[in-house]
């Protein structure tokens, strides 16, 4: 398989709802993104939704998206929405803040559901992740 030739020159929002089941993870949202030559913002809806990370993800695209090159140059802001601190939803704000070199700001925003589970934060992950980048207050949260 190769690369699609698609170009979304014009593109300057994108925003991606996922529902369950899906087949959909962050190797796919990527690739879309680098056909993207002037995307600015980025919304992730990931209410009622969590990566189901299998096998195929685990060993053949995770280490494409910690080794790859994604030029996402332009974008300046990412949102998550419905945010619930698994180490999946870390890989995405990891994603961004490695390869998203005009970031100014990542807004994770918790699911307004309270009966929604949220996990723990994985504090030390998250400090790393901050580490990546020189600009304070890159990441935000926010209460749903």
């Amino acid at each position: 398989m190769r690369r699609p030739t698609l170009c979304f020159r014009n593109l300057q929002e994108f925003q991606i709802c996922l529902k369950s089941p899906s087949i959909c993870n962050l190797f796919d949202i990527a690739e879309f993104l680098t056909q993207c030559p002037n995307l600015k913002r980025v919304s992730i809806d990931i209410n009622g939704f969590t990566f189901e990370p299998d096998m195929f993800w685990t060993h053949h695209q995770k280490p494409k998206i910690q080794n790859g090159n994604y030029p996402l140059n332009t974008i300046e802001y990412v949102e998550i929405i419905g945010y619930k601190n698994n180490w999946h939803e870390l890989d995405i704000m990891e994603f961004f803040v490695r390869n998203a070199k005009s970031l100014e700001k990542l807004m994770l925003i918790e699911p307004k559901s309270p009966k929604t589970a949220l996990l723990e934060p994985d504090y030390e992950r998250i400090a790393n992740i901050r580490s990546i980048s020189p600009k304070k207050n890159l990441i935000e949260f926010v209460k749903g």
